[in-house]
């Protein structure tokens, strides 16, 4: 199945070592602003990095290592990322 035409869900039920892509942000628009300055914007690719689903989670975003309590992460609401057709083909050479 496209990972398009898959309903989004909450980034705390995503387990570590997932590849997602946030879609948007299911609250009201200071937690949409908090989470944009750590560089969670629609579009972004997350890595979980550590999620025991309890308590806080760790992500990877944009090159650095995030923590997000559970509930922030609740409402961040991902797919699975699809692949860079540049930056994640297994091309040889150069």
């Amino acid at each position: 199945m496209d990972s398009a035409a898959q309903a989004p869900v909450p980034l705390a039920s995503i387990a570590a070592g997932h590849r997602v892509r946030l879609v948007g942000v299911h609250t009201h628009a200071c937690l949409e602003t908090r989470l944009a300055a750590m560089g969670l914007l629609p579009g972004t690719v997350i890595t979980i990095v550590a999620n025991h689903f309890r308590g806080p989670m760790i992500v990877a975003v944009m090159g650095s290592r995030v923590m997000l309590g559970r509930g922030m992460a609740q409402k961040a609401l991902v797919r699975p990322a699809q692949p860079h057709p540049l930056r994640d083909s297994d091309a040889k050479g150069s």
